[in-house]
This record gives structure tokens, C-alpha cells and sequence, in this order.
């Protein structure tokens, strides 16, 4: 059992590491040919994604317009009043948009990413079970089978919410410090863009370090699965042996380490 093991972890040390090259990124576009009939809905999405990071832009502008009028002691009543009102009226509409759109694009995407879980799956499976007997003796079922649940949504999810966070951020990003400089002048916005680059460098470094707990997490999920499986399917061997207490404590050892 020990030597098992110790193949199916050499296995796994032994398969390269996905680097950021532009091979590597002309094969993710494949993950698009699971679009199907999702690709119109996939752009809606896409739209919705747009004008989701079109009314961001737009509402501070205009909360910062009401915010205005409580400075202007000179304005009449009647003029404060109106002025308030529409405005008021405004940042109403703003906010009925933005519940549509935001409803649009979180529809879509759980359209279209469900779609892509399930060729994901289908495909993923018809591979393995095509697999030679020598791959499952260096891999367990209960691995696999995690692999199949979890990492597959890992993969749906940077295909789906991913793309749409990085086209929205931009959107956020490059309007933001446009309407920065058109309102306050380049005086205020050269602030912001000295500020912005070593803000982006930090949160590289941590997005690679969340990279490494996820990729942890997901190999501890699997680990976890092939505890139970082999102490459930060797229940009669566990019980004869009185090695339920061995068992717990594996187990309880990898859920610690999840959590």
C-alpha cells in the first residue's frame, strides 16, 4: 500500500507546471468551444458585465452632485429643493439599472456556466474511463473522483467569473482615472496613478500567494475523499482490526488542515 502510494505521489511531483506563455494561453481559448449554444448568452453576459462597470462609474459622479448642494448656502428654497429632488430621482434610476443589469449578468453567467461544467464533466469522464489500467494503478479512484467534482468548478469559475471581474475592473480602472482627471484635473489624478502601481505589484503577490492556499486546499479536499473511500470500502477489514479510531484521527487530522 505504502509503494502505491508513494507512485501516485511521485506521479503527481513529476507533472509540469502550467506557465504564463502564449502556447499555454492559445490552448485556454479551447475552453470556448464548450460556449455551444451559450456563446450569444455568454456575450449578453459580457454586456451586462459592460454596463455593470458603466453605472459604477457613473454613481459616484452623481451622489457627489447631491453631496454638492449641501455646500451651496446662497441657492434659493425652491432651486435647492428642485435640484436635490432630481437628482434624487437620478441616483433612483441609477440604482433600479443597476439591480437589473447586475441580475443579467449573474443569470447569464450561471447559464453559461453550467453549460461549460457539463461538457467539463462529460468529456473529462469519457477520458477517464478510457484511461489504461496502468494510470488507475497509480491513481486512486476516490482522487479522481475529487478531481472530478472540484477542480472542474475551480476551472468553470476562472473561465466564467474571472474573465468577467478582469473586463469589469478595466472598464472601473481606465474610466475611473479618465473622469478622474476630466473633473479634478491632473493635479488630484497624478496622486492616484502613483499610488496604483504599487498597490497592483502587492496584490499580485498575494493573488499568487491565494493561488497556492487554493491549489493546498483542493489537494487536502482530495486526500480527505480517499480517506473515506478506502476506510468505507475496507469497513470489514477496519472493524477487525479495531482501527476505527486510526481512521478518525486521519481524517480528522486532513479537515483540520481544510479548515
Amino acid at each position: 500500500m505504502a509503494k502505491a502510494t508513494g507512485v501516485k505521489h511521485k506521479s503527481k511531483d513529476e507533472l509540469p507546471k502550467a506557465k504564463l506563455s502564449k502556447e499555454n494561453f492559445k490552448k485556454s481559448f479551447r475552453l470556448f468551444g464548450y460556449l455551444g449554444k451559450s456563446k450569444w448568452i455568454f456575450v449578453l453576459g459580457m454586456a451586462f458585465v459592460a454596463g455593470t462597470a458603466a453605472v459604477g462609474l457613473y454613481f459616484p459622479i452623481v451622489a457627489g452632485k447631491m453631496f454638492g448642494y449641501m455646500g451651496q448656502l446662497g441657492m434659493s428654497n425652491r432651486i435647492f429643493k428642485d435640484s436635490v429632488s432630481g437628482t434624487g430621482k437620478e441616483l433612483f434610476i441609477l440604482l433600479v439599472i443597476q439591480g437589473l443589469v447586475s441580475f443579467g449578468r449573474v443569470y447569464t453567467f450561471s447559464i453559461v456556466t453550467e453549460n461549460i461544467l457539463k461538457g467539463l464533466r462529460s468529456d473529462t469522464f469519457n477520458k477517464l474511463v478510457q484511461m489504461p489500467m496502468s494510470f488507475f494503478s497509480k491513481n486512486q479512484v476516490a482522487d479522481l473522483s475529487s478531481r472530478l467534482s472540484t477542480d472542474i468548478n475551480v476551472i468553470s469559475e476562472a473561465f466564467t467569473v474571472n474573465i468577467a471581474e478582469v473586463i469589469r475592473q478595466t472598464i472601473v480602472g481606465v474610466g475611473g482615472v479618465i473622469l478622474l482627471v476630466y473633473f479634478t484635473g491632473w493635479d488630484v489624478a497624478k496622486w492616484f496613478l502613483v499610488i496604483i502601481p504599487p498597490i497592483t505589484v502587492v496584490a499580485i503577490l498575494y493573488g499568487k500567494k491565494i493561488r497556492g492556499y487554493s491549489k493546498s486546499l483542493q489537494d487536502k479536499i482530495s486526500e480527505s475523499s480517499v480517506i473515506v473511500s478506502e476506510a468505507l470500502t475496507g469497513i470489514t477489514s477496519v472493524k477487525a482490526f479495531t482501527n476505527e479510531h486510526i481512521e478518525i484521527g486521519k481524517y480528522d487530522k486532513v479537515t483540520n488542515d481544510i479548515r
